[in-house]
């Protein structure tokens, strides 16, 4: 136990890892036993058939809240202090988009402003649902694949606000190795960030905001200027949404910022070069290439 505190005391105090919610058992029971994946939308008990039918159901907003009361109070029991800001509902989304806008309200009573999910019906790769930022989820891995060495996956070259992992593929069978793959995670990772638009965020709120600048934002040039429109991304009504987004550029370009904020180098790659954007509130950022 003195293991697992220590562990848990380092997570709380990174600036770097964000926590998910994703479900209290990952488990619905029904009776004391359970009967499905709680995936947040248990499967209906058909009495004729006398078993569990394929069609899901939400549960209704009362459960929904009772689940994340009790989460948050497990949650703080164990000393947990760091603001949990994201949603992941197991197994995946399959609510109707009225269903959506429900929970995306009550997650956003609870502080929660980022729904990472599976977005079968999202055109695009980021949407904002009353006031939530919801981003597509992309797995480097399935989730049950254990062991898994990362010097043979390939890099992926789409680029997306998530790529998600699920925690069996960071572990070892011989479990006194599990911390050996850390560099060769980390390694993945950096080969990741050499894809041309691609940003190594440090936290949830700058990976999903930047998939709605990403997505949202309309990017013109007009010679040596580039001309940055924001008027959509502020129509979204994004409650989460930061006031930064970033620039990949080529070459030795050197952006100046002549309206609407400040630009300054984030991070240099072996083939480009990442730049962050400061908005000052307005609807538009102009730059100038030197």
């Amino acid at each position: 136990m003195d293991y697992a505190r220590r562990c848990m005391e380092a997570l709380d105090a990174s600036p770097y890892l964000d926590y998910t919610l994703h479900g209290l058992l990952h488990g619905y029971y029904d009776g004391g036993k359970l009967v499905t994946e709680e995936q947040y939308y248990p499967k209906v008990y058909d009495a004729a058939r006398g078993g569990y039918t394929k069609a899901w159901r939400r549960l209704s907003p009362a459960e929904f809240r009772r689940h994340l009361d009790l989460f948050f109070a497990i949650y703080r029991s164990w000393g947990l202090t760091k603001p949990v800001r994201t949603f992941a509902a197991p197994n995946g989304n399959r609510g109707t988009p009225e269903e959506n806008a429900v929970y995306a309200d009550i997650l956003r009573e609870y502080g929660i402003l980022y729904w990472r999910d599976t977005w079968d019906e999202m055109a695009g790769d980021s949407a904002v649902v009353n006031g939530v930022i919801c981003s597509k989820e992309y797995q480097i891995l399935h989730w049950n694949v254990f062991d898994a060495d990362p010097a043979l996956l390939p890099v992926r070259e789409r680029v997306t606000p998530d790529l998600c992992c699920h925690w069996p593929n960071f572990l070892r069978w011989n479990p006194e190795h599990n911390l050996e793959r850390i560099p060769a995670w980390a390694a993945y990772f950096r080969r990741q960030a050499e894809v041309w638009g691609v940003m190594l965020a440090p936290d949830a709120p700058t990976a999903d905001s930047q998939g709605v600048y990403r997505q949202f934002a309309r990017l013109r040039t007009e010679g040596d200027t580039c001309v940055v429109d924001l008027t959509e991304v502020d129509r979204l009504g994004a409650s989460g949404l930061k006031d930064e987004f970033f620039l990949s550029l080529r070459g030795d370009a050197a952006p100046v910022c002549v309206e609407g904020g400040t630009v300054g180098l984030y991070e240099t790659k072996r083939d480009f070069r990442n730049w962050k954007v400061v908005r000052d509130g307005g609807k538009r950022v102009v730059l100038r290439l030197r």
